[in-house]
């Protein structure tokens, strides 16, 4: 079994503070747009709509106002991630659930667990109030950047 590769070596490809979406369809598109100058990456068309397939499996609504809609990417060598704050909070799943923050990943086919690694890393950060606070609060990209960092070990 291979161990999944550090979580610092995950790269966050975009930012969106005020990401406007009245979907969660809208929300991916928008946010796979800032991929398109990350090596290997499949044009934001092609790696929206298997973000879309993916979540047409199943919603990826993790709870704490989040989303972690993702599509596995062959050819890619580590996880990329874009992340938006939601200018008006987004409905998610069937039942309505809304969401402020959305994390597209592209994940690498190949090593999937390195996925499931920053999910239990989001989780525990946005799980502190205080924490989940700093990122609805932060006041630019650097800050939000700065957040990524520190709680995901994102770069």
């Amino acid at each position: 079994m291979s161990v999944p590769p550090p979580a610092a070596s995950t790269v966050c490809a975009h930012v969106v503070l005020d990401l406007a979406a009245a979907t969660a369809g809208a929300a991916i598109e928008r946010l796979a747009t800032g991929f398109s100058q990350v090596a290997g990456m499949p044009a934001p068309r092609a790696l929206a709509a298997l973000a879309l397939q993916r979540e047409a499996q199943a919603a990826t609504f993790l709870g704490h106002a989040t989303a972690l809609p993702h599509a596995r990417v062959a050819g890619i060598s580590r996880l990329s991630v874009a992340f938006g704050r939601a200018s008006r909070p987004i409905p998610w799943t069937r039942d309505g659930d809304l969401v402020e923050f959305v994390f597209l990943g592209a994940v690498p086919a190949e090593q999937p667990r390195h996925y499931l690694e920053f999910m239990r890393l989001l989780a525990r950060a946005l799980s502190e109030p205080q924490s989940a606070a700093a990122l609805r609060t932060a006041p630019d990209e650097a800050a939000v950047r700065t957040w990524l960092t520190t709680h995901l070990q994102l770069r």
